[in-house]
């Protein structure tokens, strides 16, 4: 009789049902929230995809959606709290370098780093 069960085994920085890596997320989050890119500049350095959305094109909501479920995505103690998303994304990519096993000082790097070695749920 089998059990049903589905096991799934991904790399190290692959976050449950994501399209991105945790590393890209927080390298997004660092960009648009800390160094103040607009969403369409982060959506150029992180995306592939050529697909745009209709009503908005310049936008990234995807970029709030992150900044909103940080705890979800990270883990707890994930700083996703308080302020506008934008702000609640550069304290997590401020958290996120903190995280960074070899910090250089650059937040969106560090982040990008940072994000690789969070233990997500």
């Amino acid at each position: 009789m089998a059990c049903g069960a589905v096991l799934v085994v991904v790399p190290r920085g692959v976050g449950r049902a994501l399209r991105y890596t945790l590393d890209a997320i927080g390298y997004a989050l660092a960009l648009w929230g800390y160094g103040r890119a607009t969403a369409e500049q982060t959506r150029q350095a992180v995306s592939t995809a050529t697909a745009r959305g209709f009503s908005a094109p310049e936008q990234w909501s995807t970029l709030r959606r992150w900044a909103a479920g940080a705890a979800r995505i990270f883990g707890s103690g994930t700083p996703s709290t308080g302020g506008t998303l934008r702000d609640r994304a550069a304290r997590i990519a401020a958290w996120l370098t903190s995280r960074s096993p070899l910090p250089t000082g650059q937040v969106p790097r560090d982040a990008f780093f940072g994000g690789r070695f969070v233990h997500a749920r």
